[in-house]
């Protein structure tokens, strides 16, 4: 795919140096590969989205298809830091405290198929 790293963070509604440190990381783990041109990106055939399974095939067959190794962290993965805009606010993720909803009043009449 080709796109500039600021039309992208202006699609996102990210800063420039925000696009470029996930690209980084997505470089680092093998996802993406800049091995073409400046402002092309190449997704990882296995992770790229293909019109069908024939298509996909197809790809990964072809003698021009380039697969580079995937860099998935093992062991304890931490979550990124990141502050949760929530904090200090009303939102509540699960307002009834984790209780189960309630049966319904009316139980179905069940029957045998067949």
């Amino acid at each position: 795919m080709h796109i500039r790293q600021q039309e992208l963070a202006e699609r996102l509604g990210l800063s420039q140096s925000a696009v470029s440190r996930a690209i980084g990381q997505l470089r680092d783990k093998g996802i993406i590969s800049e091995r073409q041109r400046k402002g092309t990106l190449l997704i990882h055939p296995l992770l790229a989205g293909y019109e069908s399974l024939a298509h996909m095939t197809n790809h990964l067959k072809a003698p021009d298809t380039h697969l580079w190794p995937i860099n998935f962290p093992t062991g304890d993965i931490r979550p990124p830091r990141v502050r949760d805009v929530r904090t200090g606010t009303d939102f509540d993720p699960d307002p009834d405290g984790g209780e189960d909803a309630p049966a319904a009043e009316v139980r179905p009449s069940l029957r045998l198929a067949g």
